[in-house]
Order: structure tokens, then sequence, then C-alpha cells
């Protein structure tokens, strides 16, 4: 028996390059909606999927259909981490929206090893397949329809977050012109709101600097740019390929330094390549947070955020030996050190780190193992990369 997930209540997930609605980036959609079906604006609250979930979740107290990625990894899942109604659980006949998630499109600049072609551009042409783009007119009027239902809907919230992800959000052709929107609207009636950016932070000057007088310009508005990575220098270059890591640390500490931007954080996506070196990456984090900011500002002006692999399977932490799990500890025993001010958002990373070390060893049979090493040797012909060199937990992994 588990408690209802918050998310359902709480979170708006929109993809126009697949069509899709969610309430949580790990949910399947059901049944794509159409244009009729957005143009209502009721539609973001009222639709069939999301009102037999809830009901499920209120009568059964289980996961519903579309929840399967957890259902299968609990208790070790993202609904373990994510769910903020654990312990106390408001009135469910209510809409508590607060969460808005845009995927805005796939033009990015990277072919990071567990992305695929659906979510990057340059993967697609990498692999001579179509690029995936948004149907013009499913995506204006999905984002016609959620400007409308915030606008008369959301009126009364005290803060909504937004978070916006690529591709590489930063070089989307209508990312800031939708950022100047959502801007305006709030400015407009004065509600407090955060805009949280998802980038690779693998960037030109030009383009940082423009997201920088972004933020200057809309001062009343939490901006955050959230730097994805979880390894570092070669390693980090070799699962995100296409990453230069010293320009990605450079215009990490640029937006660091620069007081218009209110949040910066450190995105690390988990998965089997980046457990060995999880201190070093904690360790090169707290050194530009110390550099400038304060320690004592968790979630006020930095984080480290909170993520991992579910697929390709190959790059699951389920497929590393039982030993890896050492390493997670090594990371807790660091971050239990640390005084970072927020001992909420301490503890919720600390089980972040537990439900990692759970997850190790957990996906080591046969076929499993079989399939993954052809993955990875694909992907070396692919990119060109002796892999067991740079990463030599895969002589571990394969181990016989």
């Amino acid at each position: 028996m588990v408690t209802p997930c918050s998310r359902l209540w709480t979170d708006i997930n929109l993809n126009p390059t697949k069509k899709e609605i969610v309430n949580c980036c790990k949910r399947q959609q059901i049944v794509r909606p159409t244009i009729e079906e957005i143009s209502d604006i009721d539609f973001w609250s009222n639709r069939k999927e999301l009102v037999d979930a809830k009901k499920h979740w209120m009568n059964d107290a289980s996961f519903p259909k579309g929840c399967e990625v957890c259902a299968s990894h609990h208790p070790n899942s993202a609904y373990n981490a994510r769910n903020k109604w654990s312990k106390d659980t408001p009135d469910l006949s209510k809409d508590h929206t607060s969460y808005i998630e845009i995927q805005v499109g796939t033009k990015c600049n990277q072919t990071c090893m567990y992305c695929s072609h659906e979510y990057s551009s340059l993967w697609a042409k990498k692999l001579g397949m179509p690029i995936k783009e948004a149907d013009s007119d499913w995506k204006n009027t999905a984002l016609r329809s959620l400007y409308n239902h915030i606008e008369k809907n959301l009126s009364d919230k005290e803060f909504i977050t937004y978070n916006f992800l690529g591709g590489e959000t930063l070089i989307i052709d209508d990312m800031f012109d939708i950022l100047e929107t959502l801007s305006d609207m709030h400015e407009k009636r004065q509600q407090r709101c955060a805009m949280s950016i998802v980038s690779n932070l693998n960037l030109g000057p030009s383009i940082i600097q423009r997201f920088i007088d972004l933020c200057d310009k809309h001062s009343h508005i939490e901006f955050i740019l959230n730097g994805s990575i979880e390894n570092l220098g070669e390693r980090a270059e070799a699962v995100r390929e296409g990453l230069d890591f010293s320009r990605f640390e450079y215009n990490m500490n640029w937006i660091m330094s620069e007081p218009a931007v209110t949040k910066v954080g450190f995105l690390p996506t988990m998965n089997a390549l980046s457990i060995a070196d999880h201190v070093d990456y904690l360790k090169w984090c707290l050194s530009i947070i110390t550099k400038h900011r304060k320690l004592v500002d968790a979630t006020k002006t930095w984080q480290v955020g909170y993520n991992y692999v579910t697929g390709p399977n190959a790059m699951h932490i389920g497929i590393l030996p039982n030993a890896y799990t050492s390493y997670v500890d090594r990371a807790i025993e660091l971050v239990s050190s640390v005084d970072v001010g927020q001992v909420t958002e301490k503890d919720n990373f600390l089980f972040h780190l537990k439900s990692l070390k759970g997850l190790i060893g957990t996906k080591r049979d046969d076929k499993w193992l079989e399939n993954a090493y052809r993955w990875y040797k694909k992907q070396e012909k692919l990119h060109n990369r002796d892999y067991w060199k740079i990463f030599p937990e895969l002589n571990d992994i394969f181990l016989k």
C-alpha cells in the first residue's frame, strides 16, 4: 500500500514533439490527445486519463496504469524521492498544480549515450534518421491552451515552478520567446514563479549572455539554470558525446558568479558509468559552489539535483556488481559531513543516494548483461572510443 503520488495533482508535463501530456517524466501517456481536446483549458486538470489515475490512487492505494516505471522499481523508485505527500496528504478533490514542465524541442549539439534521436537532433543526424520535430499546429495550440489555463485557473497559486527541457534548451528557436511570454504574464499579475532551465552548457558566450540579460530584465522572476552533467573530464565527454568539458566548467563558473541568476544547479543523471566517480563529482560541485556562493544557501542560491537512467538497460545502475555499493557509501559519508543549511533537502539527497545503492546489482542476469555488452560494443564503433579504457568498471560489470 502506498500513498497517492503528489505528481498527478501538482505537475503538468508537456512534450509537443511527442504530442504527450503527462504529470511526471517517468509516467507513460496512454492515449494521445487531439488538438480539439487540448484547445479546452479544462483539459489540463480534467482529462480522463488523469482523472482515472487519480481515482486509482485514492481507491486502490497502488500504482495506476501508466506508472509502471516506478511500480517496477519500488521501493527504490523515483516515487520515493519525488512524492511530496508521503506523510501529509491534502484535499485530493482539488487541483494543486504548482509545477509545469515543457520539453521545448529536440534541437541539440550533443549525442549523450543514454539519449536518442527522439530527444536530440544531432543523434538523428548521426543515425541518418529524420529529425523529430513538433507538429506546429499541435504545439501552438497546446502552448496557447496552457497559457490560458495558467492565466485563468492558476492565478491563486502562491508560487509556480516551470522546468524547460530539450534537446539543448537554450539553442531551441522559440525557447526565449516562451520564457518572455511567461515572464510577462507573471510580472503583470505580480505572481511569484521560478523558471528552471536544464542545459548542457556546451554553449558559446553570446547565448550565455542572452540568458543573463533575460535574468536582468525580469528581476522579479526566480531564474534557475541547471547544468546537466554527472562525470568529469574525459569521462564526461565520453558519456555526453560532443561535450567540451572545459567549456562547461567555464560556463558554470560564469553563471555561478552572476547574481541575476537566482539559483544555479548541477543536474547529474546517474548511471552505471557515473557511480564510481560520484564522490569526485560531488567534490567538484562543492568547489565551484563555495567559490561563488554560500554553502549554507542550499536550495536558495544553488542545488544538486537527483535523477537516474532507466533506459537504455545497458546504463542502468542495476548492472553494476554489488561491490559498487561502496562508492555510494562514500558519497553518503561525504554528503552527511557537509553543512548545507537546508536539512530537509540534504535528507532528500541522502535518501536518493540510498535508493541508488538499493538498485545496484539488481539487473545482473545473463541475458541483461549479454545485451548490455553488445550495446556498449556498438556504441564504441559509433563514437570511435575505447570505453573499456575510459570506464574500467566495464571490466567488473562483464567479468565472468
